[in-house]
């Protein structure tokens, strides 16, 4: 069969949604060096129109696959302006409980709990590259 030869109509089919590129979601990453990061989607959405550090309280599940991220009350923990936190236990935990880093959380709205949830898609660090020394002589 031809794609030229085929009785085509539009209103029989379903069109397809674009991907969700990587800079349209709100990401929060955890590195094997301690740092917890909120991508600039996730800080802006957290931050809104105020200014200064990001106070949120974390909430994670018995795995340490699912966050709940709330800003109500008083902050326990501190983001800087930029969206970076310091936080070696965290970085400590994931590797206790076998997952790659860097880490990164997909954070989505959720309505009904009414905070940031956030879900552990793992990504495998790059290979090291070891390059050879040439030996002169």
């Amino acid at each position: 069969m031809r794609g030229s030869e085929i009785n085509i109509d539009l209103s029989e089919m379903t069109e397809l949604e674009g991907p969700v590129k990587w800079y349209d979601r709100l990401i929060l990453s955890v590195t094997a060096r301690g740092e917890v990061v909120l991508n600039a989607k996730f800080r802006q959405a957290l931050q809104g129109e105020k200014e200064g550090k990001i106070g949120v309280n974390i909430f994670v599940t018995n795995d340490w696959k699912i966050i709940g991220i709330v800003q109500d009350g008083d902050p326990k923990i501190l983001f800087s302006e930029r969206g970076h936190l310091k936080y070696m236990a965290w970085t400590q935990m994931l590797d206790k409980k076998g997952y790659a880093l860097p880490a990164k959380y997909i954070i989505e709205w959720n309505e009904k709990a009414q905070m940031w949830v956030g879900v552990l898609q793992e990504v495998a660090e790059a290979p090291k590259v070891q390059r050879k020394r040439k030996v002169n002589g």
